[in-house]
């Protein structure tokens, strides 16, 4: 009976939570909710399934890289008259042009518009700053852990393509952001999973015992990224160069390409197709 009545306990709770429209916590529940049931549906299917401990890593670890792009997209969700109201704003902006000749240059906007307006953006903060939490725990979890249990030299080096270019990723992504909070957690987040992949390749942590590369890859490739972004800071203004903008663009599309692809490598369905053709 005990368990009867406090198994519907945590679900009305979370209903309850959910259901106070209006809550500055609503925008991170929801995101929270999200995260958490998609990280039990691919760690209970794994077991069930048979699939390796590193599949779920790998699974989990591609999945925040795709949300750190597709967030801004779910996030943003503005009504049709808002759309209306913004449009209004510009159109009675003050601007040095001849007055337009109609009505509509007359339209005002009432203050119940603004303040609709100002409350979509600071729901969509709020959930692009949840979100970046998310993205940045599930990072932080899965990048070492499919370091550790991807052992076999196959699904080693699919491992390490997935959470270098992963994090390649996230640091070209945090560049679309112009919200503060998440632009700065989605760095934390590429910084982390190049860094562990770092201590990987010099031997730091245990998987990178037996590395074959040599110790200067690392702090070559950190010096050589630093230099670009020192050009692109001198040369154009940082990202807000269209030249450098475009550039981004192409590695963030590569970057995330290559990771997906590194994702079949890692999770050991390369390795396990060439031991039955073998």
């Amino acid at each position: 009976d005990a368990r009867r009545a406090l198994g519907p306990a945590p679900r009305a709770a979370a209903g309850r939570a959910l259901g106070r429209s209006g809550s500055p916590a609503e925008q991170a529940l929801h995101v929270w909710l999200v995260a958490g049931t998609a990280t039990f549906v691919v760690a209970g299917t794994a077991p069930l399934t048979g699939a390796p401990a590193q599949a779920v890593w790998a699974v989990l670890l591609l999945a925040a890289v795709l949300a750190a792009r597709l967030a801004p997209g779910l996030a943003v969700d503005v009504p049709d008259d808002h759309l209306l109201d913004l449009d209004r704003l510009a159109v009675t902006a003050w601007s040095a042009r001849e007055p337009a000749e109609g009505g509509r240059g007359r339209s005002v906007v009432p203050a119940a518009g603004v303040a609709g307006v100002a409350e979509v953006a600071e729901r969509a903060g709020r959930t692009l700053r949840a979100a970046s939490v998310a993205i940045l725990v599930v990072v932080a979890l899965s990048a070492p852990l499919l370091l550790w249990t991807a052992d076999l030299p196959p699904d080693r080096t699919g491992a390490r393509c997935l959470v270098g270019f992963g994090g390649a990723c996230l640091l070209l992504a945090a560049r679309n952001h112009r919200h503060r909070a998440a632009r700065r957690l989605l760095r934390v987040a590429g910084v982390l999973a190049l860094a562990l992949l770092a201590a990987v390749l010099l031997g730091v942590q245990p998987d990178g015992a037996a590395a074959d590369l040599p110790a200067l890859l690392a702090p070559a490739a950190v010096a050589v990224g630093v230099a670009l972004v020192v050009a692109a800071v001198l040369v154009g203004r940082g990202w807000r160069s269209t030249w450098w903008a475009r550039r981004a663009e192409v590695a963030e599309a590569l970057c995330g390409t290559l990771a997906v692809g590194s994702l079949v490598v890692a999770v050991g369905l390369f390795r396990h197709l060439w031991e039955l053709t073998s």
